[in-house]
């Protein structure tokens, strides 16, 4: 259906995050995996919300008229959702403190900026064809 569908790229991604966090110690192998890892989440992250915008569109639910208003929704509720992740690892950093996701909050910031990345990658990619 439409909710595996819609969340099956941000899947794949944190299933290979996964695989190359645990299996190959990625972050401390290759120092600048975390950068690949956030534009990668940022862009599937903002390919999701795109399929929901069109889920919603459908449903009339929801009408982006403007391409810079669609932009501004897809950056935008990617970047939240990129913070509230930040929040989920801080919270997992305080009631587990044996597991750290939390450097500092340089590297905090820089994560939310590489999702930001990534979205707009993701908006450059789609252009004008966002609207189906």
């Amino acid at each position: 259906g439409f909710v595996l569908r819609a969340l099956s790229p941000m899947i794949i991604v944190y299933v290979l995050h996964s695989i190359f966090w645990l299996g190959f110690d990625s972050y401390q192998t290759w120092p600048n995996f975390a950068y690949i890892a956030h534009v990668a989440g940022g862009f599937v992250t903002a390919w999701t919300l795109l399929s929901l915008y069109n889920f919603l569109k459908n449903k009339k639910y929801i009408t982006i008229n403007h391409v810079f208003l669609w932009y501004v929704f897809i950056l935008s509720s990617t970047t939240l959702i990129a913070v509230l992740w930040e929040f989920h690892e801080y919270a997992v950093g305080v009631l587990f403190p044996n597991i750290q996701f939390q450097i500092s909050i340089g590297e905090t910031l820089g994560d939310i900026a590489f999702g930001f990345l990534g979205a707009t990658i993701f908006c450059a990619a789609v252009g004008k064809r966002w609207e189906k």
